[in-house]
């Protein structure tokens, strides 16, 4: 929705506040932006679903608009943020499925949260994959805990 109101040079109405301060402007510029508030207001309304829109169109002025529908949706980042560490919790490898396809998705899980700006240190990015093994490793799972030596994850995907 941002990029679209900025493609359409809408999105500084809601970057300026309600509209910008025209007391010394001449009113045909105040006019302008009134207007820019109203095409601002009326491409958000259009872009929502008819039952959300029912909700939302009582408001006055773009600005308004956009905190409110931030207000209520703007958390459902929040909510990918959780799902994505959710994946990493549960996710567990097993012996049935190729070694290499479960490795590749434990390293597309931390590309996910990475992007999500969830940032775990090595270590524990260590500790989780020796934790995920299938059944069939827990003796050589044990070998690498029990390893002085501090792996990092490159290290340790070559060593499996």
């Amino acid at each position: 929705m941002k990029f679209w109101l900025t493609e359409l040079s809408l999105f500084s109405v809601i970057l300026n506040g309600k509209s910008e301060n025209c007391s010394d402007c001449a009113l045909v510029e105040a006019s302008s932006s009134s207007d820019k508030d109203i095409l601002c207001h009326g491409r958000i309304l259009s872009a929502l679903s008819d039952n959300i829109y029912k909700i939302f169109c009582h408001t006055k002025i773009a600005l308004e608009l956009w905190d409110v529908l931030e207000l209520k949706y703007g958390s459902a980042e929040k909510s990918l943020r959780k799902y994505s560490c959710e994946r990493m919790i549960y996710f567990q490898m097993e012996d049935g499925k190729p070694f290499s396809d479960q490795v590749h998705e434990f390293e597309n899980i931390i590309y996910d949260m990475k992007m999500k700006e969830i940032t775990l240190p090595d270590i524990m990015l260590v500790s989780l994959l020796i934790s995920k093994l299938p059944p069939s490793w827990s003796e050589f799972a044990k070998s690498l805990k029990h390893k002085p030596d501090h792996f990092t994850l490159p290290d340790l995907l070559v060593t499996l």
